[in-house]
């Protein structure tokens, strides 16, 4: 039984260039996945500034919202016609209340 073996010889001009194309396509494909990741990463923290600036502006929306409330409160419940009716009957009240004192005070003196 006799084992052929075969020999496939290159030139080394020819295994230099083979080595060098495929260094250059590892590290092409290494700097396409790292353009592609820093793209998404700049992409997503372009998204959360743009999300954080619009929930500033929101709150501080809100935060004026709340102030004009809280300025208009006082006005709005003065002016309420519930609030002017028990204003009334307890000024009724304490004018009753001052006549009596003054009835008794002038049966007595």
């Amino acid at each position: 039984m006799s084992v052929e073996t075969s020999v496939v010889s290159f030139p080394v001009w020819q295994l230099t260039s083979m080595a060098i194309t495929v260094l250059l396509a590892f590290f092409g494909f290494v700097f396409t996945i790292w353009k592609t990741v820093t793209a998404l990463r700049d992409r997503d923290a372009k998204d959360a500034k743009k999300s954080a600036a619009e929930a500033v502006a929101k709150a501080n929306e809100n935060e004026k919202s709340i102030l004009g409330l809280r300025a208009e409160l006082p006005i709005e419940y003065v002016r309420r016609e519930d609030w002017i009716r028990n204003q009334t009957i307890i000024e009724a009240k304490l004018d009753g209340l001052a006549d009596k004192l003054d009835n008794q005070g002038g049966c007595r003196g």
